[in-house]
């Protein structure tokens, strides 16, 4: 009734847009192209955001440090 509307469905075999290339050629040719856009377009870095324990922990070993020894400053 109704015809086969792909290669697939009718048995044959789809021809992609990369006919010929291999998986390596396709990743290299990503790389290229991303390590090009990295190049242009640098990212700033991302900071090191600490958590609230490390937060915490620090404030409570900078409280300790002082009351142990007062005089010494770091």
């Amino acid at each position: 009734m109704w015809a086969a509307t792909s290669s697939a469905e009718s048995g044959g075999v789809q021809n992609g847009t990369n006919r010929g290339k291999t998986m390596i050629t396709q990743h290299v040719d990503f790389r290229t192209v991303q390590v090009e856009i990295e190049s242009r377009y640098p990212q700033r870095r991302r900071v090191r955001r600490d958590s609230s324990l490390e937060i915490m922990r620090r404030t409570m070993a900078r409280h300790s440090r002082e009351e142990n020894d007062p005089g010494r400053a770091r």
